[in-house]
C-alpha cells in the first residue's frame, strides 16, 4: 500500500494566513515561511495544513 500525502519542500510557495508565503526552512515539526508582504514566521506542520486557507502553489 502507497501513500500519497503532499510534501513541502524548501522554496515551495503556500497560501497560509491570507498571504502567499516562500518556505524558507523546515526543521523537524516546523516550517519556517516568509511572506511576500515581508514578514517571516515559524509554525507547525500540522497547524498550516490544516488551515482553512492552505494551498501549495507551484
Amino acid at each position: 500500500m502507497t501513500s500519497t500525502g503532499a510534501v513541502l519542500r524548501v522554496g515551495d510557495r503556500v497560501a497560509f494566513d491570507g498571504d502567499e508565503h516562500l518556505v524558507v526552512g523546515l526543521a523537524g515539526a516546523a516550517v519556517r515561511l516568509r511572506a511576500d508582504a515581508g514578514g517571516e514566521q515559524v509554525v507547525l506542520t500540522g497547524h498550516l495544513m490544516a488551515a482553512v486557507d492552505f494551498a501549495a502553489r507551484q
